[in-house]
């Protein structure tokens, strides 16, 4: 992806596609077991809309015991650079509440799916 590791969104090098990443030392809970708050959905970029570009990107999101997202990489293209970079930017400023393990609140993963779709604009 073209902003990937750019600092210009003030996100330095941990946004990532890199494989190398690890989160499999993580546990990964359902989507169920987090919430996804009241967040903001991505903008959906202005040439993709003019393109009638839709898609569906699944993102690996790792998220901190105090809901934070610490880690977040695409596990699924939407097959367009530019949804994924809008998926990405955004999940990376989103709050979750976050899993837990005998009413602890603990870091986990979680797969997020965000879906652009010009009738039905942006969802999870």
């Amino acid at each position: 992806l073209g902003l990937v590791g750019h600092d210009a969104f003030g996100i330095g090098d941990t946004l990532t596609t890199d494989p190398k990443i690890a989160y499999k030392d993580i546990p990964r809970f359902t989507p169920e077991a987090f919430s996804y708050l009241h967040n903001p959905k991505p903008s959906y970029p202005l040439m993709a809309r003019r393109r009638g570009l839709e898609g569906v990107v699944r993102l690996d999101v790792r998220v901190s015991a105090e809901g934070i997202p610490t880690g977040v990489k695409i596990r699924e293209s939407s097959g367009h650079e530019s949804l994924d970079e809008a998926a990405l930017i955004a999940v990376w400023h989103w709050r979750f509440s976050p899993a837990r393990r005998g009413g602890e609140p603990v870091e986990g993963t979680v797969i997020v799916p965000v879906r652009f779709n010009l009738e039905g604009d942006i969802g999870g």
